[in-house]
């Protein structure tokens, strides 16, 4: 288990492009849940794992099953455009769940379907560095 984590980092709790850092470290993490890895590259192949590592954190979440399900679903259509060389199309459907995420992290939002800030910010962020390494 990796214990100290860099928080400045631009990505947010402790995640940097590139390096292995602990995801969901936080007052709000549920007791026993451990520390999941994630690591990011360029290749297409490396996209597929990070898209794998992101679909385990979802999956791992206090998000409501609903949501989490249509999350899921979503990655694996983005999972398959990328596998089909559409990058600009799975880039879209990145950003598309990264307002959906925002949008649900919403105050606003009813409490059985409101998604916990920090967790959102998370979430995003992580969709946000590999919508990025896609259009590149």
């Amino acid at each position: 288990m990796i214990k100290n984590a860099s928080s400045s980092s631009p990505f947010g709790r402790g995640l940097e492009r590139g390096k292995i850092s602990p995801l969901f470290n936080s007052p709000s993490q549920r007791e026993g849940e451990g520390f999941l890895l994630f690591q990011l590259c360029k290749e297409n192949s490396t996209e597929t794992i990070s898209l794998q590592l992101l679909k385990e954190i979802i999956k791992s979440s206090g998000i409501n099953p609903i949501l989490k399900n249509h999350f899921l679903n979503e990655l694996k259509v983005v999972e398959n455009q990328i596998k089909k060389g559409k990058n600009k199309n799975a880039a879209k459907i990145l950003e598309i769940l990264e307002k959906q995420i925002e949008i649900f992290s919403d105050k606003k939002m009813f409490n059985k379907l409101r998604i916990d800030k920090d967790e959102a910010e998370s979430l995003i962020k992580i969709i946000e560095t590999i919508r990025l390494n896609l259009t590149k």
